[in-house]
């Protein structure tokens, strides 16, 4: 199933993302990743700490590329990067080059449409990964509340949500 096709949700209510157990959101979420990407390989868990709880989704395997090569990168997004004083050519090479990356869940909600000009935490996406990580922020944001207001400094969601291409401890693969 492609990235158009999407099994839709019955919404659920506000006390329903209140009561549903973490383990029980990971693994309904899991199933959901592997029916609507069956060519893909993610790795789900949890983690529960004093003061919150997490969820932790990486992408471990694919059979496209999400990752962009460095050589098909802009001048102009090479340059905004180099102009802002982030990074080193050298530094953006070896962060594209990289099978590991943590990725900014709000950059990918916050964008309609891919744009190859920007990048997420340090990594250029491809247009297949940008969409496939939109989608699954998108399932996984089902399952979560968010009750938090900004302008008073109140933070408030049923679980912290860690996405990633791969793991510190095991590369993302590309097949």
């Amino acid at each position: 199933m492609n990235t158009n096709e999407k099994l839709e949700f019955e919404p659920l209510t506000k006390q329903e993302k209140y009561t549903l157990d973490l383990k029980e959101i990971a693994k309904k979420i899991k199933q959901q990743l592997n029916n609507e990407f069956p060519t893909c390989n993610f790795s789900v868990s949890i983690e529960r700490y004093s003061g919150g709880q997490a969820l932790h989704v990486s992408l471990m395997q694919s059979d496209f590329k999400v990752i962009q090569n460095f050589e098909n990168i802009s001048e102009f997004a090479i340059s905004d990067c180099l102009n802002k004083g982030r990074y080193t050519i050298e530094e953006l090479k070896e962060m594209q080059s990289k099978m590991y990356h943590q990725i900014n869940q709000y950059q990918l909600t916050q964008r309609d449409t891919y744009d190859p000009e920007k990048w997420n935490n340090g990594v250029f996406l491809t247009e297949q990964g940008f969409n496939l990580l939109k989608r699954v922020v998108a399932i996984i944001n089902h399952y979560n509340y968010d009750d938090s207001d900004i302008q008073t400094d109140y933070f408030d969601v049923n679980f912290y949500l860690h996405l990633n291409i791969g793991k510190w401890n095991k590369p993302y693969q590309k097949v």
